[in-house]
């Protein structure tokens, strides 16, 4: 499909990121900013090592950009030292992507970046990535190249996976959801196991004394799992559920508690992801989405030991604890601990620079610096300009997210409820399976469009729609069994579009009062980002049922928030000394 090169409409510069060590937020607004004090507490959440590389004539203008992996496209942005946009370029997947994520998403990415005009590659000096939440890979650390399809946002795990979190996770964890990245990675730690693997789950069940049966689920013989099979021919080291002695050894004397090592060098008690005394290869490693993104671009394993870098809001559905920004004891022991990503770092944080292969490729400077990634929807927070408590953002893509800035945190797997540590606020929210990928089962863009003026938002169709694409829902309530609601379809387009737009936005008003329900800030204004904020109608209909003020994002495109990162990741950077790699 061909990029679209947009109108690079300048917005109201924000005000710049501080340059506080773990800082996250930008600010657009003059009442300040959300502070992100400089804590490094806990297992991993290490700040980068970074190489100081050979001087380069500085660009004329320092670029950031940032760049956005959605569900259907891919979008960048790039912005200058005020915050003003200099260009925006996005491409949709294709047709046929779904046969092949990864190499789809590593197409777009070269092709995205490919699309920007040659002068401004060259004064980039940061990026960062976001892609959507819980889209998680699991790959070969050396060269990040899949071992089996990923398994992706909106993927709910079977039964047995979800009672294995369940297991070992304190109750009502967001870990525990069953679209969560922990229980994608329990999915694929759980496959097909051979039968003299069946006592180790059984363990992993009755970590917290529960019945073994109950959360390993029924042993099935026949042998490695296809990852596994994949795994093997690549020399790695293939783990299954059970593990023995000697690597629970090396585990507890390398680790500390923590995480496995990257797996990019080998070493005597310096690396438990590569086991140098038995000459074994490395781990597989569990990445999301905008990690292995930015795993392309630094190397998996580049020169500084940052492989399996992952942030804080990606992490946080895999079990990692923004509080204390570590993994927490009930997962880091657990015997598939060696495929967690090893590091986690801030959102904005310096990771390292390009591979001298990916600069080339790209056209970029090769002391541009990746950065930190984060979710989608959190990047289309950033991009909005929210600042105070009981402000939020709405993202109204092809799912629909909300984001609550909150001073109390808010979890609940239950209610599909979490929340990502913004400084020392919370930003407390969920997302929904609805959204406009259902509009668009039912209507082109230009039929919305032409549909939209016959719309009376002051006339509720009283249809009740939950609209859909296919069983379950994540949020506001956690259900995968829920069924689409989206009939009796009346002959008039126009009044089945408003029963469909109506029941999008009862959704998102539940959304709303379910995290007041659960001690969230009370809701004071809601801002709108992305596709759906273009519609005056729809705006209409959701204000009436929200009750508070409604307005569009200062800047709705989750790329600008990824590019602020990007910023904040560079200023970081230059404001401090960074170690040499080793």
């Amino acid at each position: 499909m061909p990029f679209t090169s947009l109108p690079s409409t300048i917005p109201r510069a924000p005000l710049g990121l501080a340059a506080e060590p773990t800082s996250l937020v930008p600010c657009h607004r003059a009442r300040g900013r959300i502070p992100f004090p400089a804590r490094r507490r806990g297992i991993r959440a290490a700040a980068s090592t970074v190489e100081s590389l050979p001087a380069k004539t500085a660009p004329a203008r320092p670029l950031y950009l940032g760049l956005d992996f959605g569900t259907s496209g891919a979008r960048a942005a790039v912005i200058d030292d005020d915050g003003r946009l200099v260009q925006d370029v996005k491409c949709g997947y294709g047709e046929g992507a779904d046969a092949d994520w990864p190499a789809a998403w590593k197409r777009v990415l070269f092709e995205l970046i490919g699309s920007l005009d040659p002068d401004i590659r060259s004064e980039v000096v940061s990026l960062a990535f976001d892609g959507t939440s819980g889209t998680a890979l699991l790959v070969d650390p050396r060269d990040g190249a899949p071992l089996a399809p990923p398994k992706l946002y909106n993927e709910a795990q079977e039964g047995r996976a979800v009672e294995a979190a369940k297991a070992i996770a304190p109750a009502a964890h967001t870990a525990t959801a069953p679209s969560s990245t922990l229980c994608k990675l329990l999915s694929w730690w759980l496959e097909e196991e051979s039968n003299e693997d069946c006592e180790e789950v059984h363990n992993l069940a009755a970590f917290k004394g529960g019945s073994g049966g109950e959360g390993g689920g029924g042993c099935r013989g026949g042998g490695s799992s296809g990852w596994r099979r994949t795994a093997a021919s690549r020399g790695l080291t293939t783990l299954g559920p059970t593990v023995n002695d000697s690597d629970r050894s090396n585990r507890s004397s390398n680790q500390g508690g923590s995480a496995a090592g990257s797996g990019c060098k080998g070493g005597e008690g310096t690396d438990p992801r590569v086991l140098a005394t038995t000459g074994r290869g490395p781990y597989p490693l569990l990445l999301h989405q905008a990690d292995w993104l930015a795993g392309l671009l630094y190397g998996m394993c580049d020169p500084y030991g940052n492989a399996g870098v992952s942030d804080w809001n990606n992490a946080l559905k895999l079990g990692y604890d923004p509080a204390s920004e570590s993994y927490p004891g009930w997962l880091a022991t657990q015997p598939f601990s060696p495929l967690l990503p090893p590091r986690v770092v801030s959102p904005g944080a310096p990771v390292a620079p390009l591979a001298p292969s990916a600069a080339a490729r790209c056209g970029l400077r090769p002391d541009c610096l990746v950065c930190g990634g984060t979710t989608d929807s959190i990047a289309a927070f950033l991009a909005a300009g929210v600042t105070q408590a009981g402000q939020a953002v709405t993202s109204l893509g092809s799912t629909l997210a909300v984001k609550l800035l909150s001073t109390t945190r808010v979890d609940d797997a239950a209610y599909g409820v979490y929340s990502h540590r913004l400084g020392d606020v919370w930003l407390v929210g969920g997302a929904s399976n609805s959204g406009g990928a259902v509009l668009r089962r039912f209507f082109t863009d230009q039929q919305l469009r032409d549909l939209t003026p016959a719309l009376n938002p002051d006339r509720p169709t009283g249809l009740d729609y939950y609209p859909l694409p296919g069983p379950g829902e994540r949020f506001p309530v956690a259900d995968t069994g829920l069924q689409p609601r989206m009939s009796p379809r009346p002959k008039d387009d126009a009044v089945f579009l408003q029963g469909l737009l109506e029941g999008i936005a009862q959704i998102e008003s539940d959304a709303y009062h379910r995290l007041a329900q659960l001690g969230a800030s009370p809701l004071k204004e809601v801002l709108t980002a992305g596709g759906g904020a273009a519609n005056p109608k729809w705006s209409l209909i959701r204000q009436r049922l929200l009750g508070v003020p409604l307005r569009a994002a200062e800047y709705g495109e989750a790329c600008y928030g990824t590019a602020l990162l990007a910023r904040q990741g560079a200023r970081k950077a230059a404001s401090e000394s960074l170690p040499r790699g080793q």
